[in-house]
Formats: C-alpha cells, structure tokens, sequence
C-alpha cells in the first residue's frame, strides 16, 4: 500500500510504553500521533526497573547509555529477616557473558520518562499532552479508524482519523473499552504502599535490592541513587485495610518491623491495590493494546513495565513494515500470538509467586520465615542457578518457538532455536554480536562458513551478512557452527538452517514475510 495515502498513526497514552512506541515509529519513520490526558511526563516514581532486555531495546535506539547513567546498577538480592541479614544471591555473577547488561537497573519512572520524552523531542517528535480518547469507531477493514479525541480542558471534542490506533493508556485504558476486549482477572485482597524515602544509618547495601521479612509480612527496598535515597514498598497493616486516607506515619511501625533504616525524610507516598488481569485480545481489527491496556501484574520481579516496552518493540517493526508495503498484513497477526502468550504466563507465574509470598497461612509464613531469608540462597548459589534466574527475570529467556514467523530446518533442538533472542556474544577483541542489531533491520549471521550460493540469495534479497568466525564464545551460547540465523528486526531468530539446506525453504521465508523489504544494502559487524 502507498504510505502516502495512509493516515497517522494514532498513540493513545505517553508513559512509557507509548513514548518508546513513538521512539520506534521516529526511528521507522512512521506518521503518528500521539496523545495524552496528562499536562506533564509522570511526577512520581512508579515502575522502577529496567531490566537486560530492555536495556538491549534502548541500545538499538541509541539510548541505553543514557539510561543507565540515570539509574543505579543492583547487582544482587539481599535477604533480610526480622531486620537481621540473611542469605544472598549474586545476581550480576550469573549474569555474566549473558547481556551487556549484566544486571538490575534501578531507575525511577519520572526520570525515565523523562529522558524518553526529551529523546523524542530532540528527534523530531511530540505529545499532544491534555488531549484523551473518549471513543472510536471501526467500519471496515480497509478503511480509517475514526477516534474521537477530547481536550481535556475545554472538552472540545474532534475526529481524527487513523490508519491504526495502539492503546498505550494504561490499565483504565479508554481504548480497550471503546473496542469491547474484555480485561479477565482479579485484585488482591491487601492493599500496598509505596514510597520514596531519605535515611540515614543505614543497614541495607545501596548496591542491592533487597527484600525484608519477617513473620507477618515483607518490604522490598530497592536504590533510588544518590546519598540515602530509596524505594520502599510493603503490606499496608491490615487494621488500616479499609481507611480512607493512609499517611506515610500509618505504615511505619510496618517498615520498622521489617527494614533496618533509620528515615529520615518522606519524599513521596502513595497507596493502591495490585490487579493481576490479562486482556482477551491484543488487537481487534486495526486497534492493538500494549502494556498496562492488555495486562496488569503483581509486582513480584519488576516486570510490567517491561513487558509493556517489549510489547511495542515487538509491534513497531512489523507494523512499520505493512505500513510502508514491505510485509504482508498477516505479520501484524503475529504481535497478539507472540505477546499474549507470554503475558498471560506473567500474569499467571507472578500471580501465583504473590499469593504465596504475601498469604497468611502455614506455607507463607514458612517461605518468609525460612525459604526465602535461608533456604533458597542456599539452594541457588550451591547450584550456580543464578544464571538461570537472570535469564528469566531479565526477560531475555524469553522466546517465541511457537509462533508462525519461526522456522527450524535440520538442527537439533537442544541448540539456539528459531524465536529465540539471538544469544549474546562477546568476543576476544571487545566486539559483540548486538552491535549490528543496532540497524533494526532483518540480517542474516553466521558463525564458521558459508557456501557462495546462499550468499547469492541473501544478496539477491538485499538482506545484509554478518559473518564471524566460528569460536569457542559462539559454542558456549549454544550457537551451532555453519548455520544460517536469519534475524528480526528486534533480535530474535526468524529462520535457522544449515548453510547445506536446500534453498527453497529459506526463499519462501523471504516471501512469505516480505524480509527483502526491510533489509538495508550492508552492515558492517
């Protein structure tokens, strides 16, 4: 389809999710629109962690540097019972050789989005701020989404008229409701707070997150940077369950219970109740949901925001590609197979990890009281499982084999598999495999050799090779010598096939999703 007769791109929602979705649809050079109800970026600190894959995102965009300057690196969970040190895992040890970033980046959501809103600004983009989405309508297939935009202060009301609408505005989200999806889950008995502190004297490592137990409940301090400046979140005491107003001198005697800190100043405090629920679609003709619109989850491993930012890395290449007439329009079918799968696990895993931890039953008490200060750390370090804990956490285990854009020919399955996350390789001369990620388009990478004739295919498709040497770095990630790994934009494997295999299958990959047409002349790796 001409580009040119296409309308914008309408984003509803500038937190986050819709501020990288606009970062993506810049890089692509997309037209959209983006709005929120909002007059500012967010104020207060929210969604806290940023994790590997997330990071690898950002460094595609030219971001990651900056981010990680703003935040502060954690390298490990420390355990604490009954305000006593307890056992430790080392996260950033089983990180290792797994990521350029090997850790847990603790970085507050204002800032956050603050440097996402000054990025977009610096290339060429806006927020249409005090603006909200009050309906839409969908008439046929082919035709314009009609969404009916509302200034927030004046309520002047307008029709705009876009090519595609992705609902980014959170878990009230107005699109989710104008198309119907249902929001399927629940909300969790206990309420939470969370605030953002200054103490002093104090006992938990500013280099670590930590989590504090004891008999009745738990807190997680995580650091915010700077001289004494942390994250606090916890069990809102049950007498205060039902009160109207909760102040932060409420939940003290709580933090005191279970945190060995001296406070010394409040800088933020809030309330709420944590909602574990998943939408029942991710799209619906041409309107599609990211982030908190499609799923809502605890906050055990810090992992909604960054589902959210996979969510429209995953959505903005593909839709780029229909958009400008490269790829067919069943590659947009694919985002709702990929992402809802692995959210509703989230939502599921994460839902089941909080119920347990915050119960007051036997079993809870026993995970605060023994598994988690004692026995776990035990286990995970005697066992060298730390490398598979990063792995899941930092989302970069994360993989989509069962989906239709993933093909394995001749290999066997115990190696780097189709739809997985390209593995990361550093090798000897400081070099890595990301970098040529950096070009955002499909690739082809090879490690050992290749024969003449698929480098003829590739080159015919104008789908750039990277060619590296077998070595024992590619070995140890499982990569397999003389293989083909044909690369998505956003890093994970499209096609694998021996350099041997017949052609045929890797002509009708090409085809069948339009490769050729994002693929760019030539990178150098």
């Amino acid at each position: 389809m001409d580009s040119t007769k296409q309308h914008p791109v309408l984003i509803a929602g500038a937190g986050p999710t819709g501020l990288l979705l606009a970062l993506w649809f810049q890089h692509f050079d997309i037209p959209y629109h983006l709005v929120d109800h909002a007059p500012t970026t967010g104020l207060t600190s929210r969604a806290l962690v940023v994790h590997a894959r997330t990071l690898e995102f950002y460094r595609q965009l030219g971001m990651a540097d900056e981010i990680v300057s703003a935040g502060t690196i954690a390298g490990g969970l420390q355990l604490w019972h009954n305000t006593s040190k307890a056992g430790f895992m080392n996260q950033a040890a089983g990180a290792e050789g797994q990521s350029k970033y090997p850790y847990v980046l603790s970085l507050p959501q204002d800032k956050h989005e603050e440097i996402l809103q000054r990025t977009l600004n610096e290339r060429g983009g806006h927020v249409d701020r005090g603006v909200e989405v009050v309906g839409l309508v969908q008439k046929v297939d082919d035709a314009p989404v009609e969404v009916t935009l509302r200034k927030v202060n004046g309520g002047q009301e307008e029709t705009f008229l876009a090519s595609y609408v992705a609902g980014c505005d959170g878990a009230h989200s107005a699109v989710r409701t104008a198309t119907g999806i249902k929001m399927e889950g629940g909300t969790y008995a206990k309420r939470f707070f969370v605030t953002d502190v200054q103490v002093s004297e104090i006992a938990l490592t500013d280099k670590n997150m930590n989590m504090c137990l004891s008999n009745k409940d738990f807190c997680m301090a995580l650091p915010l940077g700077g001289d004494g400046n942390c994250r606090l979140v916890g069990f809102v005491p049950d007498h205060l369950e039902h009160a109207e107003h909760i102040e932060f001198d409420d939940v003290l005697p709580a933090i005191k219970r279970n945190a060995p800190m001296t406070i010394t100043r409040c800088n933020w405090f809030s309330n709420y109740r944590v909602h574990h629920k998943a939408a029942e679609h991710f799209r619906k003709g041409s309107v599609f949901l990211c982030g908190d619109a499609a799923h809502l989850h605890s906050p055990v491993g810090g992992q909604g925001m960054n589902t959210g930012l996979g969510d429209v890395t995953n959505f903005a290449w593909k839709l780029a590609a229909v958009f400008k007439g490269k790829a067919p329009p069943a590659i947009l079918d694919t985002y709702e197979h990929e992402r809802i799968s692995f959210a509703n696990l989230l939502v599921n895993t994460t839902d089941y990890a909080f119920t347990v931890l915050t119960g007051e039953g036997l079993l809870s008490r026993f995970i605060r009281n023994w598994f988690l200060p004692s026995i776990l750390p035990v286990i995970v370090n005697t066992f060298d499982l730390t490398h598979m804990m990063f792995k899941r956490v930092s989302q970069t285990k994360l993989e989509y084999r069962n989906s239709p854009m993933s093909q394995d020919y001749g290999i066997a399955s115990d190696a780097v598999q189709a739809g997985d996350r390209l593995p990361w390789v550093q090798f000897a001369d400081s070099d890595d495999n990301f970098a040529p990620l950096n070009h955002t388009t499909w690739q082809a990478h090879v490690y050992g050799e290749i024969t003449d004739v698929v480098k003829d295919v590739l080159q015919k498709n104008n789908i750039p090779l990277i060619l590296y040497p077998w070595s024992a770095e590619a070995e140890k990630v499982t990569l397999a010598a003389d293989v083909l790994y044909l690369l998505r934009p956003d890093g994970h494997i499209g096609l694998r096939m021996p350099v041997g295999s017949s052609l045929g299958e890797l002509g009708c990959y090409i085809s069948k999703w339009g490769v050729h047409g994002l693929a760019q002349a030539s990178l150098e790796s």
